[in-house]
């Protein structure tokens, strides 16, 4: 199929547009159901069990969801995304005017929402290679790291004005913009259809892992950037812990949150000029490099200017690095294989956050701030080092020059280093 050059692509566009209204309120409401909890007095053991069932899906649907993506039409998936998520806040919206939803309401919802986001995102990701020229991948995976990280930027500062003046109102806001996305998704000319599969959930699920296992790059890249999404999580509660252990406002907290998001975003838009001028492997070498030097810089700075200045530039790193996996993954994974392969990266880099989150507490209550970031510094040390010594890594070209497969070229879900992704 002859597909128009990105800047006159309708299609990409609108679907750019849909998904910058699906991720905000998805934003939006998944940072507030365990404070919406606390805000109609609930104990905090509630709060955490909201939070909690929100973030399950991540662990439990990538795989499962990337077989059926690759399956079925990834236009009536993202549709049927947004319906499942515009119904689970509608109904918190009207609940909370009616007296406030339930705690079981609420968990529900968060859920609902959850497993719509995971869904939704899969699908998106996957149809962006259908609608978009192999040459214009980088710009347009830009384009969407930027976005997804500006909506982390936007989402939580905007959930947290919209609850104090009605507890409906930021529900009722998110259910507003997965209105509008699926508006645009309404639009979109091309079918976005998935291969009918052979029927055998468990054999497709098999094909998925057997191909992946095989590209020597991706297995190692994955289980590097696995690795320093444990990390960054310990320090993004790091630097909350320090600040407030300091005396600091809650604002603070906030300000070294926008730094952190607009240098990811820079990192994003940068990413198609780095991308013409350096190598794979000495993108994520470099990257990985930056981090070691930069992450015990934060344990000798203090104040949110200095600490959202160093972040900031931790993040644009990271944002370069998703965009280049990304690009990558999506010029090698074969067309059919497209969700599963996205899948399986998602689930090893949502969990290996998951972890990162349970261990973060405990290092910094039992070690402190500062000897916490050094030691996660001297550990993505040894990360750079073993991404500079891996042959699979140093000898990363792009999928054009040489590939590991010969199979024609789909999207998948990139591979997603964490930094602050909101």
């Amino acid at each position: 199929m002859n597909r128009p050059r990105l800047r006159h692509n309708r299609d990409f566009r609108l679907l750019w547009s849909g998904a910058a209204c699906s991720v905000l309120g998805a934003r939006i409401t998944g940072f507030l159901w365990p404070v919406l909890v606390l805000w109609q007095g609930g104990t905090p053991a509630e709060a955490g069990a909201a939070g909690f069932l929100a973030l399950l899906p991540h662990v439990l649907l990538p795989v499962p969801a990337g077989v059926l993506v690759d399956r079925w039409d990834r236009r009536r998936v993202l549709i049927g995304g947004d319906l499942v998520a515009l119904a689970a806040v509608t109904s918190v919206a009207v609940a909370a005017v009616s007296g406030g939803p339930a705690l079981a309401h609420v968990m529900v919802a968060a859920f609902a929402a959850g497993s719509a986001a995971v869904v939704y995102q899969l699908a998106e990701r996957a149809a962006v290679r259908m609608i978009v020229r192999t040459e214009d991948l980088p710009a347009a995976l830009s384009r969407n790291e930027a976005r997804g990280r500006g909506a982390g930027l936007l989402g939580q500062p905007l959930g947290t004005a919209l609850l104090p003046i009605a507890v409906w109102l930021p529900y009722a806001f998110a259910a507003l913009v997965h209105l509008l996305s699926l508006g645009t998704l309404l639009r979109i000319g091309h079918g976005l259809r998935g291969s009918p599969g052979t029927g055998n959930f468990r054999a497709e699920l098999a094909a998925g892992l057997h191909w992946l296992w095989r590209q020597r790059f991706l297995r190692v890249a994955i289980a590097l950037i696995a690795c320093t999404n444990v990390l960054f999580q310990i320090v993004n509660l790091a630097l909350v812990v320090a600040v407030l252990g300091a005396g600091g406002a809650p604002l603070a907290v906030g300000l070294i949150g926008a730094g952190a998001g607009l240098g990811g975003i820079c990192g994003a838009l940068s990413a198609p000029w780095w991308l013409r001028r350096l190598p794979l492997s000495t993108l994520l070498i470099g990257c990985f490099t930056a981090w070691a030097l930069l992450i015990p810089v934060l344990a000798l700075v203090s104040g949110p200017v200095a600490l959202g200045a160093v972040f900031s530039a931790v993040c644009f790193a990271a944002g370069v690095v998703n965009v280049s996996g990304g690009v990558y993954q999506a010029r090698i994974t074969p067309e059919h294989l497209q969700g599963r392969a996205g899948g399986v990266a998602g689930l090893l880099t949502s969990g290996a956050s998951a972890g990162g989150s349970a261990a973060a507490g405990v290092l910094i209550g039992q070690f402190g701030v500062d000897t916490t970031v050094l030691w996660v510094g001297g550990a993505m040390a040894v990360l750079a080092v073993l991404a500079l010594a891996s042959p699979a890594i140093r000898a990363a070209g792009w999928a054009g020059d040489h590939t590991e497969n010969t199979a024609p070229a789909g999207a998948a879900e990139p591979i997603e280093s964490g930094g602050n992704r909101g």
